[in-house]
């Protein structure tokens, strides 16, 4: 399965766009835009058939958590998946989840109904830091396994930005637990940090789909998050 799915991922970023990143990335990209945008823009604007410029890409972009929306950033893919070629609509089918779910988690973490799970899970075991803490709550409270388990394998990679860290404990000093208000907004940013290394960084994409964990149209919502954070029916 996983040898088929990283075939599948592989040969959209090849096809409609044979070399794409070869050809068009001088021609239409800026030399420094990350991959996936590249790659939207030009799956984008290729479905409106014109002459691909940089004066009328369709500017598509999925690498920050401010982008979540239909009418900017990153959309979801049209329904009508036959503007897409099956490949380029799976490849873009990806990018756009997995912003998406990192996208819900942030807005599920930040939630204040969120705080009863979060400070459950940040009393239960010392010491630990952020990143461990946000590991651990979506291992407890994820509701689609697959995708938070590619997840959780995602927040292990360094971060690709200086980051506060705290931590509640030290070898042999008081160990206490962290604070969940305290440590919301670092969760968030550790977030938003491992979702900016995927959409750069295309082996770290392809280790995050290449199982089939993003190729559904059934992830959780920031609503069911919460409520399980939340602790109530």
């Amino acid at each position: 399965m996983m040898l088929i799915v990283s075939i599948l991922i592989i040969g959209a970023l090849s096809s409609p766009f044979v070399h794409w990143n070869e050809t068009y990335r001088l021609e239409t990209c800026a030399p420094t835009q990350l991959w996936s945008t590249c790659f939207l823009n030009l799956a984008y604007t290729n479905n409106t058939r014109q002459t691909i410029t940089r004066a009328n890409i369709t500017a598509h972009d999925c690498s920050s958590l401010d982008g979540n929306s239909s009418t900017n950033g990153c959309p979801p893919p049209p329904a009508n998946a036959t503007l897409f070629t099956s490949r380029s609509y799976y490849a873009v089918l990806n990018i756009y989840n997995v912003q998406h779910h990192i996208f819900v988690w942030a807005q599920a973490i930040n939630a204040s109904a969120s705080l009863p799970g979060i400070a459950a899970i940040a009393a239960q075991a010392v010491p630990t830091t952020p990143n461990s803490l946000l590991q651990s709550i979506i291992r407890e409270f994820g509701i689609n396994q697959a995708a938070d388990d590619a997840l959780v394998n995602l927040l292990d990679t360094p971060s690709i930005r200086p980051t506060p860290q705290i931590v509640n404990g030290v070898s042999g000093g008081p160990q206490h637990p962290l604070d969940a208000a305290e440590t919301v907004p670092l969760m968030v940013n550790r977030l938003a940090d491992v979702l900016l290394l995927a959409m750069r960084n295309f082996d770290v994409f392809l280790g995050v789909v290449k199982n089939g964990s993003y190729s559904t149209n059934d992830l959780a919502l920031v609503g069911e998050l919460v409520t399980v954070l939340r602790g109530t029916p």
